[in-house]
């Protein structure tokens, strides 16, 4: 998602405390399709991706996140004009009993579309060596004024040759999310997403395939004809600076 927390509310704690140590980083991303717990954003075409990151050796941080978008949208919607996503996120991040957690807070928005689908969203993650528990809540997903939900798992094995093997599953759901299709604020019901990616880095890159698919059914679509939650191989390369 995306995206998972790096923040804003660190910038101020930053400021005020100028003896911690503070560092800037970020990354740059080609990816093939851009998705969010399953749903393709980008209408599975290729997306450009950039994150800027401010930190400190205490645990803070502050980020934004920009990505083109071509948003979902049932079949007889018109185009609510997305093309560009930014995101603003801020968070603290530490480590307990060997449990690496972060608690952020991010803001997703949609600079040009017709109606405002902005919206901010509570982050959790926790990680005990090789297996990491992600939760989301927002009380307005999609402007909705409705609350969503959002659980996740992810299991990391080690292969030879420094590839890594990530499973991963999880499961939106909250008054957002509607039996009625029609009536649904974020014209979804509940459903699983579900990923398997091989990932490896190669002089300085980070280079990912993924397979990513859904439990919806076929109905859910895109852009009048486009399904927005098939099956489909997703290939990343990213790099950090």
């Amino acid at each position: 998602m995306k995206k998972f927390t790096h923040s804003l509310i660190g910038l101020g704690l930053l400021a005020s405390a100028p003896q911690l140590l503070a560092d800037v980083g970020g990354s740059a991303t080609l990816t093939t399709d851009y998705q969010f717990r399953g749903i393709t954003q980008s209408a599975e075409n290729p997306a450009a991706q950039v994150s800027l990151d401010y930190f400190n050796d205490a645990g803070f941080y502050a980020g934004i996140f920009g990505s083109n978008v071509d948003f979902y949208a049932p079949a007889d919607a018109a185009d609510n004009g997305e093309s560009i996503e930014i995101d603003y996120y801020l968070g603290y991040a530490s480590s307990v009993n060997d449990i690496d957690y972060d608690v952020g807070l991010i803001y997703y928005t949609y600079p040009g579309a017709e109606a405002s689908i902005s919206y901010a969203e509570l982050l959790l993650s926790a990680t005990y060596q090789s297996f990491t528990a992600f939760y989301g809540y927002s009380n307005d997903l999609y402007a909705s004024d409705e609350a969503g939900h959002y659980l996740s798992g992810a299991y990391e094995f080690a292969l030879p040759n420094d590839f890594a093997l990530t499973l991963q599953a999880g499961y939106s759901f909250g008054d957002a999310f509607d039996s009625n299709i029609d009536e649904s604020p974020t014209f979804l019901d509940e459903y699983v997403d579900y990923s398997v990616t091989l990932g490896k880095s190669f002089n300085g890159f980070d280079v990912s395939l993924s397979y990513v698919d859904t439990d919806m059914s076929g109905d859910f679509v895109i852009k009048k004809d486009q399904l927005a939650n098939d099956g489909r191989f997703i290939l990343s390369v990213a790099k950090a600076f």
